[in-house]
């Protein structure tokens, strides 16, 4: 019993199930030529195929932040045309209250003035406008004002 096990395990070791290839003539002929080509052309490495990892689809967020940007821009521009119409407006009320005040620097206040207001209400109606865009659009207020996801502009947080 022991002679049948010993020959068995001797003959399971000396030809494995599986075993290489078997080689011929033929095959000894292509490492005669050139070894690095035969090497290379029929051994060659698996490349596996890495697929980039994907980003979260951040189009919303994106959006909501060029909403923001463009409001922001709107409201500056308005809140900047108030300030020079009441500059404008504090120089008059200056030349108003001075007893010697020359016709042609309150001539020009008063232009100034009236630019400004002008100015003020051109700003005014693009704001306007551009939340009527936004309306039509079915963006959120908080969106242009930036108010969303916890952002407030104002606080910063």
């Amino acid at each position: 019993m022991k002679k049948l096990i010993f020959t068995f395990i001797i003959l399971l070791f000396a030809h494995p199930a599986g075993a290489g290839r078997t080689f011929t003539d033929s095959d000894l002929e292509i490492y005669k030529k050139d070894n690095s080509v035969a090497i290379k052309d029929q051994y060659r490495p698996v490349h596996r195929k890495e697929t980039a990892l994907k980003q979260p689809d951040n189009t919303a967020q994106k959006e909501k932040q060029s909403w923001c940007r463009r409001g922001k821009k709107h409201r500056d521009t308005v809140n900047r045309a108030q300030a020079d119409l009441d500059k404008a407006e504090h120089r008059i009320d200056e030349y108003r209250k001075a007893l010697a005040v020359r016709k042609s620097d309150l001539r020009s206040a008063m232009r100034n003035l009236k630019r400004s207001r002008e100015k003020l209400d051109a700003a005014e109606e693009e704001y306007r406008n551009f939340e009527d865009r936004a309306y039509r659009q079915n963006i959120p207020r908080d969106w242009y004002e930036c108010y969303y996801d916890g952002y407030d502009e104002y606080r910063g947080y």
